[in-house]
C-alpha cells in the first residue's frame, strides 16, 4: 500500500479532522474528498476516480499536494528534532557555563554526530569551538578538536565557494543568453569545470547538489564540447541522486528551497526526451507555480523559458484560446522586475508572440517598441538584433513602409559589425523584409521562397533567432 494511504489510515481521529478542516477552509475540496476516501475505502483511487472527472496528470498533482499537506501537518505537530539540535548549538555558551563539564561534552558530541549527518559545516564549526574550550587542559584532545575545527572551517569555505560558483554561473549565463558571445560561453565552461572540481574535494551532499544544478542546466541549455560532456554525470543518474538527497533532508534550510528548481530541470529533460506522460505531469506542476519560477530567487537560475514551453505546448495542442485566457487572467498580473533582464525580456516577448500569432501585429509592435525603450541593449547584441528583426517583421506585415525601411537600414548597418559576422540568417531575414517592401511581382515571390528556405536552413545552433516563430511563405501571403 502507498505510504500516504497508510499514514492517513493511521492518523488519530483528531489529526484526521484537523487536516480535513484545513483543506476545506482553504477551498481544497477535491483534496479533502480524496483524504476522506482514503480514510474510508479499501480501494481509494478507484472509488475517488469514479466520483471525479479528472485526468491522470491532474490526479497525480492532487495526490502530490495532499501528500505535502499531510507531511507539513505531521512535521508541525511533532516538531523537528534536527532544528532543535541546531538551536541548542547556538546556545553553546549557556551550555558550557551552566552545566557540569561532562554533561556539556556529551551534549556537544551528540550534536557533532547530528551535524555530521546533516552535512552542516557552519554549525559544526560552533560545535568544535565549544569542544576545544571544554578540553583546554587536555593537550591531545584540544589538538584533536583544533584539527576538526580547522577542517570544518575549510569545508565551510568550500561550500560557500561552491554556492558562489553556482551564482556566478547563472550571472554569466544571463549575459551569454542576451549576447551570445564566445567569451561568455568559455567562462561558463570554466565554471562548470570549477564546480565539478570543488565537488571532488569532499563527499558532501551540498557540494553535489551545487554540481548537479549547474550540470543539468548546462546540458540542456548550452552546446558543450565533447571533453566536457565526458565528465558530467548522466542526467538520469544526477536526478536520482539529487532527489535522494532532497528527500533525505526535507527540512534543511538550503535543500527545501531547491525542489522547484529540480522540478523545472526535470520538466526540461522530459520535454527533450519526448516522455509525453511525465512531461505533462511536470508541466501541470510548474504551470501552477509559474509565478514562483519567474519571481523567486531560485539560486539565480533564470526559469523564464517555461513561458516559451507553455506557448509552444498550447500551439501544438491547438489550445491557443486557453493560452490567451491564461495570459490575460494570470500571467499579465505577475510583476517581473526589469533588473532580472532575461526574465523581463522573455516575459514581454511571450506577449509579443501571442499577439503576433493572433495577427494583432500592431499590439506586438507596441510591446517590442516599449521593450527597446525600457531596456538598454548595448551589452546584449543578440537580444537587440532579435527584437529589432521581430519589430521590423511586424512593421512589414502592417504595411508601415517608412517605419520598416528605417529599421531595415539600421539592421543592415548593425549586421555589418564584426559582432554579427556569423549571423547569416539575420542578413537573410533582412533581405526577406526588403523583398516584401519592394512590390509583389512573380519574380519577387520566387525570390521570397528561396530566401525563406535559406533563412530556415541557416537559423540553427546557439545564435538562432526568433526561435518560437515559424517563418514561411504563407506568413507573408496570408497577411
Amino acid at each position: 500500500m502507498d505510504s500516504l494511504y497508510k499514514i492517513i489510515k493511521q492518523l488519530s481521529e483528531e489529526e484526521f479532522q484537523d487536516i480535513y478542516q484545513n483543506l476545506t477552509s482553504n477551498k481544497a475540496e477535491k483534496s479533502a474528498l480524496f483524504l476522506e476516501t482514503i480514510r474510508s475505502s479499501t480501494n481509494p483511487v478507484e472509488d475517488f476516480l469514479e466520483k471525479q472527472d479528472i485526468s491522470a496528470s491532474a490526479f497525480y498533482v492532487l495526490k502530490s499536494r495532499l501528500n505535502q499537506k499531510v507531511e507539513d501537518y505531521l512535521l508541525n505537530r511533532l516538531g523537528d528534532p534536527k532544528m532543535e539540535a541546531i538551536h541548542k548549538v547556538f546556545k553553546i555558551y549557556e551550555l558550557i557555563f551552566t552545566n557540569p563539564r561532562e554533561i556539556s561534552v556529551k551534549t556537544l558530541q551528540k550534536l557533532e554526530k547530528t551535524m555530521l549527518e546533516m552535512d552542516n559545516p557552519s554549525v559544526l564549526m560552533t560545535v568544535y569551538r565549544g569542544l576545544k574550550m571544554l578540553h583546554s587542559y587536555d593537550d591531545d584532545e584540544r589538538a584533536r578538536y583544533e584539527k576538526e575545527y580547522n577542517q570544518a572551517v575549510a569545508f565551510y569555505l568550500t561550500t560557500e565557494k561552491a554556492i558562489e560558483t553556482v551564482m556566478n554561473f547563472f550571472r554569466v549565463y544571463d549575459r551569454y543568453y542576451l549576447g551570445r558571445r564566445e567569451k561568455d560561453l568559455n567562462e561558463l565552461i570554466r565554471l562548470i569545470e570549477k564546480v565539478n572540481n570543488i565537488n571532488n574535494l569532499y563527499a558532501s551532499q551540498r557540494l553535489y547538489i551545487c554540481k548537479a544544478i549547474v550540470h543539468l542546466f548546462a546540458v540542456h541549455f548550452l552546446e558543450l564540447p565533447d571533453r566536457l560532456l565526458e565528465i558530467l554525470d548522466k542526467e538520469e543518474d544526477a536526478f536520482q541522486k539529487s532527489f535522494e538527497i532532497l528527500e533525505k533532508n526535507p527540512d534543511d534550510i538550503l535543500f527545501k528551497n531547491l525542489n522547484l528548481i529540480f522540478d523545472y530541470l526535470r520538466y526540461c529533460y522530459y520535454s527533450k526526451t519526448n516522455d509525453v506522460v511525465k512531461e505533462q505531469i511536470y508541466f501541470d506542476l510548474l504551470d501552477y507555480k509559474i509565478e514562483d519560477l519567474l519571481t523567486g530567487y531560485n539560486f539565480g537560475m533564470d526559469c523564464s523559458q517555461i513561458l516559451f514551453y507553455k506557448f509552444r505546448k498550447h500551439h501544438a495542442e491547438g489550445t491557443k484560446g486557453k493560452l490567451n485566457t491564461d495570459l490575460a487572467d494570470h500571467i499579465s498580473k505577475i510583476q517581473v522586475d526589469s533588473y532580472r533582464l532575461v526574465t523581463y525580456v522573455n516575459y514581454n516577448l511571450l506577449f509579443a508572440y501571442a499577439a503576433f500569432y493572433e495577427k494583432k501585429y500592431e499590439n506586438a509592435a507596441r510591446i517590442l517598441y516599449r521593450i527597446r525603450n525600457e531596456v538598454n541593449f548595448r551589452k546584449s547584441p543578440h537580444a537587440d538584433l532579435e527584437i529589432k528583426l521581430f519589430l521590423g517583421l511586424c512593421y512589414v506585415l502592417l504595411g508601415e513602409s517608412d517605419l520598416a525601411n528605417q529599421l531595415i537600414l539600421s539592421l543592415q548597418r548593425q549586421l555589418k559589425k564584426s559582432t554579427f559576422s556569423k549571423y547569416e540568417q539575420g542578413r537573410t531575414l533582412s533581405k526577406i523584409l526588403t523583398n516584401r517592401l519592394g512590390g509583389k511581382t512573380a519574380k519577387k515571390a520566387a525570390q521570397l521562397r528561396l530566401l525563406i528556405d535559406e533563412f530556415n536552413g541557416l537559423n540553427r545552433g546557439p545564435i538562432r533567432i526568433l526561435d518560437h516563430m515559424e517563418i514561411n511563405y504563407s506568413l507573408f501571403t496570408d497577411s
